[in-house]
């Protein structure tokens, strides 16, 4: 039952490795005869195939035909220069190397053809873009390399000013006049006492205004009126003696002007 099972396992595991020691195989003994070397002829003949750059099941075949044929037009070249051949045998090798020559060369054409309508389907398709699974992070990148660029930036503009105004080529200032130095701090001095904070004053702050009664105002009014229209008839009063001598001074004192309070309404 073991041996069983084990023969029941398939020879390769990949699907392609079937085609490749197939066409391996067919081209080994174009290559070499001997058992020892067909390891050897196998890979020779596969690198003949992959010679043609094959990118498909199809371009593998066309390119082991035209292997094959050219082994076989080496075979028949090399017949024909048998001496034993007779004339017309030689003329018969060289005409089957001819028409290989051709076929040959109409396969490589095919082959060519073929693999360049591919190249171009491809290149017709538009290029699709892989779908981002983590926007968040792509972002991050985005910002990282901005950061990044930005610093690598900064450093470009800070050698350059170092190049052009290097540190050590500028001289201190020099001291003004006008200014005078500070005289130098004493290291034996006692230390000076430290200073009270002070605090700030408190903001002042305008006392409330009481409020106003609504009904007040036109009383005020009137009563302002009446005192401006008193003081008014006061100092006709008492411009009225002086202009009709003692006697209207004498009779203007005992009774009070008109429209004052003393008087009354009238």
């Amino acid at each position: 039952m073991a041996a069983t099972a084990a023969a029941a396992q398939p020879t390769f595991t990949d699907e392609k490795t079937y085609l490749i020691a197939r066409v391996a195989g067919d081209l080994a003994p174009t290559l070499a005869d001997k058992p020892q070397d067909r390891n050897a002829a196998m890979q020779m003949a596969w690198r003949m195939v992959k010679a043609y750059h094959p990118s498909s099941e199809a371009e593998v075949i066309a390119g082991a035909r035209i292997a094959s044929m050219s082994m076989l037009q080496l075979d028949l070249g090399r017949d024909a220069t048998q001496p034993e051949l007779t004339l017309a045998m030689k003329l018969q090798c060289s005409r089957a190397v001819v028409s290989l020559s051709r076929a040959i060369a109409e396969a490589e054409d095919g082959l060519a053809r073929r693999q360049l309508a591919e190249e171009r389907r491809w290149r017709a398709q538009p290029p699709v873009e892989p779908e981002r699974t983590n926007p968040t992070s792509s972002q991050e990148a985005v910002d990282d390399a901005t950061v990044e660029q930005m610093m690598e930036q900064i450093d470009i503009l800070r050698a350059t000013v170092q190049q052009y105004y290097p540190t050590d080529a500028i001289p201190p200032p020099d001291p003004d006049p006008a200014v005078p130095a500070s005289p130098a701090a004493d290291p034996d001095a006692p230390p000076s006492p430290v200073a009270d904070p002070v605090e700030p004053p408190a903001p002042r702050t305008a006392p409330p205004k009481p409020p106003y009664p609504t009904g007040a105002a036109p009383f005020a009014r009137a009563v302002a009126a009446a005192h401006a229209q008193h003081h008014a008839a006061l100092r006709a009063a008492a411009a009225a003696p002086q202009a009709a001598g003692p006697a209207g001074r004498q009779a203007g004192a005992g009774s009070p002007p008109p429209g004052s309070l003393a008087a009354g309404p009238g």
